[in-house]
């Protein structure tokens, strides 16, 4: 199990440093970005779903830089990320 603020602590140390890139979209973010929109995530998460810790929420997406910023604020948040299959059927799902 990972604890603490990974990203956070990254962030601290190099905050300009090139984190991720999306070739799709030929965008380039920074630990500051990243972190900045997970913490973001997190507070909508928290302040208007009113979410807590150990609340989990479904995500079903194809590899996006949203799914980067879910993965990043259920850890500041406590909230349990549950990824579902893009290759799952709809009864998969249900179930």
């Amino acid at each position: 199990m990972i604890t603490g603020d990974i990203l956070g602590e990254r962030t601290r140390l190099s905050p300009n440093a090139v984190a991720l890139i999306d070739v799709r979209w030929k965008q380039q973010f920074t630990y500051a970005e990243l972190n900045q929109r997970s913490l973001q995530c997190a507070q909508v998460w928290t302040q208007l779903c009113s979410l807590k810790a150990g609340d989990r929420v479904c995500i079903l997406s194809e590899n996006r830089v949203e799914y980067v910023d879910a993965f990043w604020a259920s850890g500041k948040s406590g909230i349990i990320l549950v990824p579902l299959g893009t290759r799952s059927t709809a009864h998969e799902l249900s179930q």
